[in-house]
């Protein structure tokens, strides 16, 4: 703005609110004040509105509610904008309970970023690491080894022996979509191997934390269901250890 009065200003057109009223607008910090004030006063519900681009005043807000230990609720056009540009780069369209929690994600990081005069889908549009970091929080990754035992069933009793009558030897291509931490493609190599076929795996996700994770190839015993896959388990004990994490070896990994 400095450069602009250097070059010299004519006319200045500009939106400010109350720009009409006599005197002046104090500070945030008077604001903030006053929030606290009011949080501090009241034991009953509070609704606040405000315009989404002040994140500023926003993050005083979900302070003085953490501070008071209140619950917070967001709504407006702005969420609605997260929300569906979460649903634009994933292809996810979220249940209320999963909205929630990309809400509490989202109420979060702004009021630990303060982007000041952007609204916070603005600014996941302008910074691709926090939207990478939007969705790797947004995402649900629940899975586990040998998830619907069903299913490995009909591979190895049906599709495997099927596979080797047609095609001897040759290597099964698979594609493993929404793989999550990679539970489910190291189930399927493991049952593959253990059903004398060999099987180039392909691992995608969208949330780039839990392919790390897949990478690794180290899981805890929450990977492991007490209802679900029993008949397979014994294909994890090569590689369990003592306390229970299992740290699958380079061989099952590539």
């Amino acid at each position: 703005f400095s450069q602009l009065g250097d070059q010299g200003v004519d006319v200045l057109l500009c939106d400010s609110t109350n720009v009409t009223r006599k005197g002046y607008t104090p500070s945030e910090a008077v604001v903030r004040h006053s929030i606290d004030e009011i949080f501090e006063n009241t034991d009953r519900r509070i609704i606040i509105a405000t315009f989404a681009s002040n994140v500023h005043r926003i993050k005083y807000f979900i302070e003085a509610s953490m501070k008071h230990n209140r619950r917070i609720a967001v709504s407006g056009r702005s969420m609605e904008n997260v929300l569906a540009l979460f649903t634009q780069k994933t292809g996810i369209i979220p249940r209320e309970s999963h909205k929630q929690s990309i809400r509490n994600f989202v109420e979060k990081r702004i009021a630990s970023l303060s982007p000041a005069g952007i609204s916070y889908a603005g600014y996941l549009n302008a910074n691709k690491d926090e939207l990478s970091l939007f969705i790797n929080e947004s995402t649900v990754n629940e899975t586990y080894f040998f998830r619907e035992q069903a299913q490995f069933d009909f591979l190895k009793n049906s599709f495997f022996p099927e596979w080797i009558s047609k095609n001897g030897a040759k290597p099964l291509s698979a594609w493993c979509a929404a793989s999550s931490r990679g539970e489910e493609p190291y189930s399927l190599a493991l049952v593959a191997k253990a059903s004398h076929v060999s099987c180039k795996i392909t691992a995608s996700d969208i949330n780039t934390a839990a392919l790390e994770y897949c990478r690794n190839g180290i899981y805890k015993k929450n990977s492991l269901r007490e209802f679900d896959g029993q008949k397979y388990m014994t294909l994890l004990s090569p590689f369990q250890k003592s306390d229970g994490t299992i740290v699958l070896t380079e061989d099952v990994k590539q």
